[in-house]
């Protein structure tokens, strides 16, 4: 897997997702890491364009958190780029159109020239069909409702997630992950329209953008463990104990307590 190329054809510019930097990093990570021909995992087949993994893992390989790889999945399997099937224990993700973006066997469109006369017509008209077809794929993947948020119980229509986040790039997430906690913890609770409802919490000047770690985001630095880790010195690492401490206590009074 690490030798050898891919092709990229410079078409990808023009791809829906082009300009959203996660899904397009995570697209581009996986034309470099499925299978280029059928294997095996553990007694599992795995088809040529695919590959076996797991959020933790794509999240680890890529530098983005788990939830923009979930949502940037969600993004790509509503507009067919993939399929994915999840056990308890792993995830399949397959490249649908893996073939045509990488076969290395192509027949040239261009006939000899001899022959060029009588064919000039045809290369037009499937051109004309593939872009209208094209066209018809993209307006339907902009309508078809995906489920986003750490409950996975947020729907929106993809073209509506995307313009939501880009209108609020600062708190669009964190108003997403506000709602489907509203959801989870009332599961009664009725929102006729998703968007205002996430354009109000997003407008909402106490909503901070929720970061990974810290006193009052409920999980620990990423670098802390309970057994030890490499410091310059024990006293570096006892500083750095009492830090944590220090902010789990902060913690334990709630996110709006003293900072």
């Amino acid at each position: 897997m690490d030798s050898g190329w891919i092709k990229l054809h410079r078409k990808l510019t023009e791809w829906e997702w082009y300009t959203d930097v996660p899904t397009k990093t995570l697209f581009i990570h996986l034309l470099l890491t499925v299978n280029y021909e059928p294997g095996k995992w553990r007694g599992v087949d795995v088809p040529k364009g695919a590959k076996i993994t797991s959020r933790e893992k794509l999240a680890k390989e890529t530098g983005l958190s788990q939830q923009q790889i979930r949502t940037a999945l969600n993004k790509l399997e509503s507009t067919s780029e993939i399929t994915k099937s999840t056990t308890s224990t792993y995830t399949l993700i397959q490249l649908t159109n893996y073939e045509k973006y990488q076969d290395t066997n192509q027949v040239c469109n261009q006939r000899p020239t001899s022959d060029q006369p009588a064919s000039n017509q045809r290369p037009t008209t499937i051109k004309e069909s593939k872009k209208e077809r094209r066209q018809e794929e993209y307006k339907s993947s902009k309508q078809k409702v995906i489920t986003i948020g750490p409950h996975e119980n947020v729907n929106l229509p993809a073209a509506a997630l995307d313009s939501f986040l880009s209108r609020f790039p600062e708190t669009g997430q964190a108003a997403i992950d506000e709602l489907s906690e509203r959801l989870y913890r009332d599961p009664q609770k009725k929102v006729t329209n998703t968007i205002r409802y996430l354009e109000a919490i997003a407008a909402d000047p106490e909503l901070k953008p929720k970061s990974k770690s810290g006193p009052f985001s409920g999980q620990l630095p990423d670098w802390y463990s309970d057994t030890g880790s490499e410091f310059a010195s024990e006293e570096e690492r006892q500083r750095m104990l009492a830090e944590v401490e220090k902010a789990r206590a902060q913690f334990s009074l709630g996110e709006k307590g003293e900072k």
